[in-house]
């Protein structure tokens, strides 16, 4: 029986061949050509968030916002983030005012609503909460059903539809 002239390659060997055409066919350009003035101050707000910097963090995000950066709002966030449980409202309604209507201005109004939930600040978290476009948090969720069932309302149906895909009767607080 006659052999077949073309094989199909193992997927792996597939992949990387196509994987070095497509390598040989872009044109080399160095790294620094493709940074953007302000880039290393983002990086390094990044790095000082993860090392729990403050003051690291602080110059960084000086920086990134002074370039004017396109990526200066995650470094505000960063900063601001990194010493949620300290900030007042008035600093989150300035970062808001500085980025509205941006993803960065909703993940921290997420982040504020869980801190708002922790100190238990529902004057501030009933004002917030309506704010919140993304409404993607099940715990933000949950503070929020926890005012609505205190003015009054029946949350019962809806509080059991949020919480785990496994929540039941059964073994959903009622």
């Amino acid at each position: 029986m006659a052999k077949a002239v073309y094989e199909r390659a193992p997927r792996a060997e597939w992949r990387r061949s196509m994987g070095l055409a497509l390598l040989a066919s872009c044109p080399a350009m160095p790294l620094s050509a493709s940074a953007a003035p302000g880039d290393g101050a983002i990086v390094e707000a990044r790095e000082a968030l993860r090392k729990k910097d403050r003051q690291g963090l602080k110059v960084a995000r000086a920086a990134a916002m002074a370039a004017g950066h396109p990526l200066a709002q995650w470094a505000d966030y960063f900063e601001l983030n990194n010493r949620l449980a300290e900030v007042q409202q008035g600093e989150l309604d300035a970062f808001y005012a500085r980025w509205p209507g941006t993803y960065v201005e909703d993940r921290l109004r997420n982040d504020w609503l869980l801190e708002l939930g922790k100190r238990r600040d529902w004057a501030n978290f009933a004002v917030e909460y309506p704010r919140f476009r993304m409404n993607d948090d099940r715990e933000v969720r949950c503070y929020a059903l926890m005012l609505d069932q205190q003015a009054g309302k029946d949350v019962k149906d809806e509080a059991l539809s949020t919480g785990s895909p496994s929540a039941t009767p059964t073994t959903a607080v009622r």
